[in-house]
């Protein structure tokens, strides 16, 4: 569990769950997996372990949002991203809660703590560095870090963390505890990222070209303008936005958003806030709902060549549902139920009361 609400933090700095997946999953799921996590779960958690993070600052999606409408502000739409992310982390704990498979109980390793001791003390130097970078930025140039410097500052903290990373390991080489092959693991590393921003890069112009076609096509002035009530509205919306979580991405979801379905929830008495919460949290519930399920397919990729992985639990129908299928069914119980809180919460509550203005 705190694997999936710590892994909200590199979410909101990457700004999308899948980049998180492609970059950490493989890491997330082994050490699930060496804690003792079954399978299904490890699967579930590695899925879903970025969605947590896409309202919470800096996210470039949620910048996206307000730079396209002027009704929201990024302040606001981080004040309740936080609220959001707290209310799904709870539904997370209760689920797991819920469907655990044996008592919760601490059992520590004998002399763990010294291991994480060792763990930090290397891990401290990278985080001095990147800190370093940052202070640097604010105090030169009066740029702290934050949803609008982001972009800038993070990738001078990377490229000043890989020459100290490269001496650590030439250290650790001489001393004859390092990788036999810096070079080629470099390589291969820089090899992987390159192929995987390539992919995203040509996701995110496919996905704006979708949505381009589906702007100019006028296929949403079909769509019925005037719904009755803003719960008629909110639940008709709620399906659209997920259906459109499931076949693109982020960013080219966004875009198109804003100029189809964004006036006709105003149209209907939907506050600006509540829409967009609930646009953020159907599009992740849409990345991990078949038949695409593009979160889970980003997982499939990293952790299939793993050794911890283990093909024949897929196909084993002695199983009960849910542990055939915990992996998908988990993520969904607990951003939909998430959903339907911040969907209609505001609204039986009063949103233009409730929610600022």
């Amino acid at each position: 569990m705190l694997v999936v609400v710590f892994a909200a933090l590199p979410t909101a700095y990457s700004g999308a769950s899948g980049i998180l997946v492609l970059a950490l999953g493989g890491t997330i799921y082994t050490e699930l997996r060496r804690a003792g996590a079954g399978q299904q779960r490890a699967l579930a958690a590695t899925a879903m372990s970025g969605s947590l993070g896409v309202v919470l600052p800096p996210c470039l999606l949620v910048v996206i949002v307000a730079s396209l409408n002027l009704d929201v502000t990024t302040d606001e739409l981080f004040h309740w991203g936080w609220r959001v992310f707290g209310l799904t982390t709870l539904i997370f704990v209760a689920v797991s809660w819920f469907f655990r498979k044996h008592p919760w109980t601490f059992s520590p390793e004998a002399g763990a703590s010294g291991e994480v001791g060792k763990a930090v003390s290397r891990l401290l130097p990278y985080v001095g560095i990147a800190g370093v970078v940052v202070l640097f930025f604010a105090f030169v140039f009066n740029a702290g870090l934050d949803e609008h410097t982001a972009p800038y500052v993070l990738p001078v903290a990377m490229m000043a963390i890989m020459p100290w990373d490269k001496l650590r390991i030439r250290k650790a080489k001489k001393s004859g505890v390092g990788p036999a092959d810096d070079a080629g693991s470099t390589r291969e590393t820089m090899l992987d990222t390159g192929t995987h921003i390539g992919a995203l890069l040509i996701l995110m112009g496919l996905s704006a070209c979708l949505g381009g076609v589906i702007e100019r096509s006028e296929i949403i002035e079909l769509f019925p303008h005037h719904l009755g009530s803003p719960y008629a509205a909110m639940a008709v919306l709620m399906v659209v936005l997920i259906l459109i979580g499931m076949i693109m991405d982020p960013y080219g979801a966004v875009i198109l958003v804003s100029v189809t379905l964004y006036p006709i929830a105003k149209e209907n008495g939907i506050h600006p806030l509540n829409f967009w919460m609930t646009a953020l949290v159907s599009f992740e519930l849409g990345y991990l709902t078949p038949p695409v399920a593009l979160n889970h397919l980003l997982t499939r990729q990293v952790v299939q060549s793993l050794p911890e992985f283990d093909e024949d639990e897929f196909v084993d129908p002695a199983l009960p549902f849910w542990r055939r299928h915990e992996r998908i069914v988990l993520p969904i119980v607990v951003l939909a139920t998430t959903l339907l809180i911040v969907a209609f919460g505001p609204i039986a509550m009063g949103a233009g009361d409730v929610l600022p203005k």
